[in-house]
């Protein structure tokens, strides 16, 4: 009989035995060298800094499963939230490597239905996030993958990638979506998926689209050298929306405000077009697989333009995560980390403290009920953090201020607001001193060395479920 195991970065230790949510394993590692084919490894809300190399595969009847709890249910006395897994260093920079390796480990599965946008997987300077080894018999489910490469084979279904170079590559993909700065979907079967890339949507072959879209990307839907089948899909505001070889075969697409709708490679045998429409596109369909220009294709609205592709709700709620946790850049590989996410709502600290994982519920948002003198105030609950940008002469004092308090603040996390201008003068903070009750007035002033940009910091650190601090007429 399959054993199952239990996983606390909050408050487990490896010398537990694992058996309940009472004496969890500190990290997954650890869980790895436990598990039996028919295990479930339940791994508790938190942020845990470790890689992650499979060694026990399952089998058809007995699959093992790696299931977040992120609302507590398993383990019941850890804090809820999501889970990160990350290959990061001390100082949330990437790091060399795959960080969660399926190592040709069969038939095992990260999460379920019930889990999508619920882990979290960066960390890796040059690799996948997630790597899951070249078969279908691996299952991914709402992985959020962040880092120089996203996920490798396996079946994903509502998964989320943002990376420097390919987000999903030789996958199964339902309801997926990769943002990338190379390429979104690199060959595999693709289905309901969105693609927002810099230079390819959906690349190679062979590869099958059905229902997906690609956004403003220099190549919506590129075909190379061998077959591909796009049915149903849509290129949006992109250089080429289908930039294919005679061997492609496409049903009912649609490319829309696109410069070049429809791009052929070959002149002897042209891309068969005749059920798709070019919207909007200055281009139409020609080059080289079109000895003259073609235009036959439809000027109608979009409303109009039958067979036009559609998504389930799901997908769209599949963007959530996206709000709630993006990494936007930070080093030269376009996804390190960020103080950030996509609103520019706080993520981490400026002392580069990450308030990740259990603490993921923090918020920052604009408050018309408590403020000093002007509305609205800022409101961090939680740990958060709201930056400002400021431009200022060089010799010349730069002055902010603004009011402070707060309620359930731990003495030893009391609210305060940072000033810093690398190379002009040294980071200067300024802690609250009172006990919260009442406003409290904060002045930072600093004297740079010469004309320069000042970034300005206001900033919670109580990571408490109650904790809450506003700021107020910032000045």
């Amino acid at each position: 009989m399959a054993i199952n195991y239990y996983v606390s970065v909050q408050r487990g230790s490896d010398s537990n035995d694992g058996l309940s949510q009472t004496s969890p394993f500190l990290t997954i590692s650890k869980a790895v060298t436990m598990v039996t084919a028919g295990s479930i490894v339940y791994i508790g809300s938190g942020c845990y800094k470790e890689r992650i190399t499979l060694q026990t595969a399952g089998s058809t009847f007995s699959k093992i499963y790696w299931m977040p709890d992120f609302d507590s249910k398993y383990l019941t006395d850890d804090k809820s939230g999501i889970i990160r897994i990350t290959g990061c260093d001390e100082n949330e920079q990437p790091t060399s490597g795959i960080v969660w390796n399926f190592n040709g480990k069969n038939y095992n599965y990260i999460g379920n239905t019930k889990t999508y946008g619920r882990v979290y997987i960066d960390g890796s300077s040059d690799n996948y996030a997630l790597y899951m080894g070249g078969t279908t018999t691996t299952y991914g489910y709402g992985v959020v993958a962040t880092s120089y490469n996203g996920i490798y084979s396996g079946h994903c279904e509502n998964c989320i990638s943002m990376v420097a170079n390919i987000g999903f590559s030789s996958n199964i993909n339902y309801d997926c979506i990769s943002i990338s700065g190379n390429i979104g979907f690199n060959l595999g079967f693709n289905m309901n998926c969105i693609s927002m890339s810099g230079n390819y949507g959906f690349f190679g072959s062979p590869r099958t689209d059905i229902n997906s879209t690609a956004i403003g990307c220099m190549n919506g839907f590129y075909t190379d050298n061998a077959v591909s089948t796009s049915t149903n899909c849509l290129s949006l505001n992109s250089q080429y929306g289908f930039n294919m070889n005679s061997l492609s075969t496409l049903n009912y697409c649609r490319a829309i405000n696109c410069i070049t709708g429809f791009y052929g490679t070959s002149t002897t045998n042209v891309l068969n077009t005749s059920t798709c429409s070019a919207i909007y596109c200055s281009g139409k369909q020609r080059t080289t697989g079109f000895p003259t220009p073609v235009d036959y294709y439809e000027t109608v609205e979009v409303s109009n333009a039958k067979h036009y592709s559609y998504y389930p709700v799901d997908l769209i709620k599949a963007l959530m995560p996206i709000l709630e946790f993006n990494y936007t850049g930070g080093s030269n590989l376009g996804v390190g980390y960020s103080f950030y996410d996509i609103m520019g709502n706080g993520r981490a600290l400026i002392d580069g403290i990450c308030h990740y994982g259990a603490h993921e519920f923090s918020r920052v948002s604009m408050d018309f009920n408590n403020y000093h003198t002007y509305v609205p105030s800022i409101k961090v609950e939680r740990a958060g953090m709201q930056k400002f940008t400021f431009f200022t002469n060089g010799g010349e004092e730069f002055r902010k201020s603004v009011w402070v308090k707060w309620i359930n603040v731990a003495d030893a996390n009391k609210p305060r607001i940072t000033v810093k201008s690398t190379g002009y003068f040294v980071p200067i903070t300024v802690t609250a001193t009172s006990d919260g009750t009442n406003w409290e007035y904060l002045l930072i002033t600093a004297t740079p060395t010469g004309d320069c940009e000042v970034e300005l910091y206001l900033y919670a650190v109580d990571t408490g479920e109650n904790a809450v601090v506003y700021f107020s007429d910032l000045n």
